[in-house]
């Protein structure tokens, strides 16, 4: 079984490869968190491109907030 390296999520083009649907649908169980970093799934402010960039620096940049490894591992399955 693959296990899913949240640093991907860290990864610009990574994340570009994931179609901006899919990515939503992802992001879907983390919107609270999400939405406090200014990082609404479903926002209409920032291209696709902007969003991604907005969330690689947010995981890379990680807090006492920032979601579990386990948290995303568990989620990571929806994107295989």
């Amino acid at each position: 079984m693959h296990t899913l390296n949240y640093q991907r999520f860290t990864n610009l083009p990574f994340l570009l490869s994931i179609k901006p649907q899919r990515l939503r649908e992802f992001l879907e169980p983390f919107r609270d968190y999400l939405s406090a970093k200014q990082l609404h799934p479903d926002q209409n402010v920032l291209s696709h491109e902007e969003y991604v960039q907005r969330l690689s620096e947010a995981f890379a940049s990680p807090d006492a907030d920032t979601l579990a490894e386990t948290a995303l591992g568990t989620a990571g399955a929806r994107l295989r």
